[in-house]
């Protein structure tokens, strides 16, 4: 299982949309409306890399209001 953090910056009048869209896909696990430089943060899982990039390309950056995305994969885990 692969899991990554998909960083994205969206269109102000999408910002209460947006997580309504997302909530239904399966590889999403997590949404986070944040502060700073990105508006949301959500946490992806995938059985592989390429699997959260097709989820990517074909779901999330064709929804509207979604302007880019910046997605780092999680590669250690530290408690």
């Amino acid at each position: 299982m692969v899991e990554a953090l998909v960083f994205m910056v969206v269109e102000p009048q999408a910002v209460t949309e947006i997580p309504k869209k997302l909530k239904d896909m399966k590889e999403v696990k997590a949404i986070y409306e944040v502060t700073g430089d990105y508006d949301f943060v959500i946490m992806m899982e995938g059985e592989s890399y390429s699997d959260i990039a097709k989820t990517l390309r074909e779901k999330i950056l064709k929804i509207p209001g979604v302007v880019r995305t910046t997605t780092s994969f999680i590669v250690a885990k530290h408690k």
